[in-house]
């Protein structure tokens, strides 16, 4: 897509007034909600776009209309229709070796500058370029919690993606990137013995002003575990990322004691009128909080979410590895637990 005509521009990408769009970005600030996350080495403030403002909606149009139909390279699968964590993931099993590498401040490092060199590319009019670059960043930055910002980063990565594509090539490395993290896999590069490799990927990112954060480089050999996966002869999930689930699946069994096979569903479970607080006592985990559900609706959307979530890595995996098939027993189970809670209210 390539923009010459304001009008086009403010019709077809954003649809709103251009007066409209100036009103709402003059007071983008009163837009985003300020928040702080905690991490290892000390805390993140995020800001956040507040779903109810016009801002967000002319960020949704930009993303939808613009941004979404650039091309970008196969690495790249986060925030791409159709890709997923587990895409990103899957195309490294069966290899002998593995590094992942992180980029530093990866949305906070890029800047209104990137996003206008990014943008000529697409846009020959000026103040065009200048307002797309007043609704996406605040402070003359990337804000983490915009709507558009994965899409931004991931286009203006695009060069640099195409690059370090190109290298891995040369050393028949297996590489793709989800946002932040980058992910190496090969059969002939040993990286937890070779620094030189690591050490081109840092000069890449360096000379398009990005930084690796060494402090969560990992190197592993045979396999690599990564957010509850573990990618060896196929993507599985750890003990640890199954742990809630086997919970809730327990919870809801028949025969306690596992002497069958075969999942059945304690009915009597959902006669008891706090059937919803004893799940509560479980104590599931995400994010590292302790999750409660308020209502059943919430139970059921997340039991559909993990449905959903294990589905996509059975799906991905072509193998029928003894993992495979213990997920998809899962999935039968999961299915068998909505329909009974779905038939009781």
């Amino acid at each position: 897509m390539f923009i010459s005509e304001k009008s086009y521009f403010f019709g077809q990408v954003l649809k709103f007034d251009e007066k409209q769009v100036k009103e709402i970005v003059s007071h983008k600030q009163d837009c985003y909600s300020e928040f702080e996350i905690y991490k290892k080495n000390g805390k993140r403030t995020i800001y956040a776009i507040k779903k109810q403002s016009g801002l967000y909606n002319i960020q949704n149009k930009l993303k939808d209309n613009l941004f979404a139909k650039i091309s970008l390279p196969v690495a790249v699968k986060g925030f791409v229709c159709g890709e997923s964590y587990n895409t990103y993931l899957v195309e490294h099993v069966k290899k002998t070796s593995y590094l992942r590498a992180d980029i530093k401040e990866f949305f906070n490092s890029i800047t209104s500058e990137q996003i206008r060199v990014m943008l000529k590319e697409f846009i020959n009019i000026g103040d065009i370029v200048d307002i797309i670059i007043d609704i996406v960043t605040l402070d003359d930055s990337l804000p983490q919690g915009a709507v558009t910002s994965p899409c931004i980063s991931n286009a203006i990565f695009k060069r640099i993606d195409q690059r370090i594509t190109k290298y891995c090539q040369e050393f028949d490395v297996t590489y793709t990137r989800y946002a932040d993290d980058m992910l190496f896999s090969s059969n002939k590069v040993n990286f937890t013995n070779d620094s030189f490799f690591y050490s081109m990927i840092k000069k890449i990112l360096k000379e398009n002003g990005f930084e690796c954060n060494y402090n969560k480089k990992k190197t592993e050999n045979g396999k690599i575990c990564l957010g509850g996966f573990v990618i060896r002869d196929d993507v599985h999930l750890s003990r640890a990322k199954l742990n809630n689930i086997n919970k809730l699946i327990y919870f809801f069994r028949e025969n306690k004691n596992f002497n069958s096979d075969k999942y059945s569903f304690d009915r009597q479970v959902l006669k008891n009128t706090d059937w919803l607080q004893q799940v509560n006592k479980l104590q599931l985990k995400a994010n590292g909080k302790i999750k409660t559900f308020d209502s059943v609706t919430q139970l059921l959307d997340y039991l559909c979410g993990y449905r959903a979530f294990l589905i996509s890595i059975v799906k991905n995996n072509n193998s029928l590895s003894s993992h495979t098939v213990m997920l998809s027993k899962k999935i039968k189970n999961i299915e068998k637990i909505i329909d009974a809670i779905i038939e009781k209210v």
